[in-house]
């Protein structure tokens, strides 16, 4: 009998095992459907390894899942009725040589059902890219179990592919940034980031509020671009209680900040609009929202 990857109550992923034994690091969507009892079944597998594959394979044709190849480390598992639509969407994604002399990161990933969240602070940080999103996206659980050892750019590749096929589009916006949106806003998206200037200073991530979640309240983010620009906050109804996620993973110029956090407000629906006495209100994007008070300033950041 083969030796099997084993989920709950004993039964083997068949998803991880057709990795294991193909030595493939399989990328899949969160959606895919269960398979029958007699492929997650161990009793019910044959004993040798290419029987067990063509078993598996025979198995998730029944259920509607292609199987397509990604290069020599990966092999994608897509249902049937998405293939195209996928393969389409990862075209602008190059597969990654395997390079074992890269520096940088060189190991294993098992990652068994990583929400969404949780997924994309791991991106930014590998990276090095401050990730501009909506707060609210899809999140399918996301699996990544690599077979063998992985490479920086693999890791990168396996990491891209698997957001996209899940449900979202990655666009590089400037040298620093990404956005990460729902895949039916790409026809939006806008790159707009500033280029770096190499001579001017930048301000410190440290110096963004944040907490342990990087889930701002509007005012907080609000009164930091406040500070920013020197102008005044004016708080507002109906849009103070939003949580905006935000966390610049670099130092930033101020440009680049100004530019991040417009766009973190523009992902979750928000405009800045100008309001009188050098002050700035947000506004949902079906119009302006009456404001209330100023809010509290924050102490302008500091430069290195």
């Amino acid at each position: 009998m083969a030796s099997v990857p084993a989920r709950a109550a004993g039964k083997p992923d068949p998803y991880a095992l057709y990795g294991h034994l193909t030595g493939k690091t399989i990328l899949r969507p969160g959606n895919l459907p269960g398979l029958p009892d007699t492929a997650v079944i161990g009793d019910e597998l044959p004993a040798k390894t290419n029987e067990t594959v063509i078993f598996l394979t025979t198995e998730f044709d029944k259920a509607g899942i292609a199987i397509v190849p990604g290069g020599k480390a990966f092999t994608f598992l897509l249902l049937k009725s998405e293939t195209n639509k996928m393969s389409s969407a990862l075209a602008n994604v190059p597969i990654p040589s395997q390079d074992s002399s890269q520096t940088g990161f060189q190991g294993s990933i098992d990652i068994d059902g990583g929400d969404v969240d949780t997924i994309l602070r791991i991106y930014s940080a590998i990276r090095n890219r401050t990730v501009l999103r909506p707060t609210f996206l899809p999140s399918p659980p996301i699996y990544l179990r690599s077979k063998k050892s992985l490479n920086k750019d693999e890791v990168i590749y396996a990491m891209t592919a698997l957001l996209i096929i899940n449900g979202l589009a990655v666009v590089d916006d400037g040298e620093k940034m990404v956005q990460i949106v729902p895949s039916d806003w790409l026809s939006m998206v806008k790159t707009n980031a500033p280029k770096t200037d190499d001579q001017a200073g930048t301000i410190d991530p440290k110096s963004v509020p944040s907490n342990k979640t990087f889930a701002l309240n509007t005012p907080d983010l609000a009164a930091y671009y406040g500070a920013l620009t020197g102008r005044n906050y004016m708080q507002t109804n109906y849009v103070d209680d939003r949580l905006v996620l935000f966390k610049p993973q670099t130092p930033l110029t101020t440009n680049e900040m100004l530019y991040a956090i417009q766009k973190a407000f523009t992902l979750n629906g928000l405009v800045i609009v100008d309001g009188p006495e050098n002050s700035f209100t947000l506004a949902s994007h079906g119009g302006v929202i009456q404001t209330s008070q100023p809010a509290k300033k924050t102490a302008k950041p500091k430069q290195k």
